[in-house]
């Protein structure tokens, strides 16, 4: 009885140790092999103060500027359009010019920026940014 006890609990601690190494090499795979989403959008993302390096734009002629980077795809610039446009109205009132940058066309800018009533000072298109 007590050898077949002990048997029972070795053969559970083997099958412990067997999950605990693929568990291991579960993480090892996920962080070395495939990318990871939390570095891509660490990547993507500016840091408040970050120098922007956008052609035809003259940081000097405004001191402020608030630029929105905005997709007509996504979602959530649409659902946040109400405060995109408190943002700009106070950004109008304190002369900051605001501008938005798109990885679309010109014409698919304008006509976004249209269908959620934002108006911007400036629309850049930014090669860049362009989605696959």
């Amino acid at each position: 009885m007590q050898s077949r006890f002990r048997t029972n609990i070795e053969f559970g601690a083997q099958i412990l140790i067997a999950i605990a190494v693929l568990v291991v090499a579960g993480i090892i795979v996920k962080r070395h092999i495939s990318p990871n989403q939390r570095t891509a959008l660490k990547m993507a993302s500016i840091s408040a103060g970050e120098r922007l390096n956008l052609a035809d734009v003259d940081w000097k002629q405004n001191k402020k500027s608030l630029v929105f980077f905005l997709n007509k795809d996504c979602r959530y610039c649409t659902s946040s359009a109400p405060v995109y446009r408190q943002l700009t109205e106070e950004a109008f009132k304190q002369n900051v010019k605001s501008l938005a940058v798109f990885p679309h066309s010109a014409e698919e800018a304008k006509a976004y920026l249209e269908s959620i009533k934002l108006s911007i000072d400036e629309i850049l298109i930014s090669p860049l940014l362009l989605t696959k």
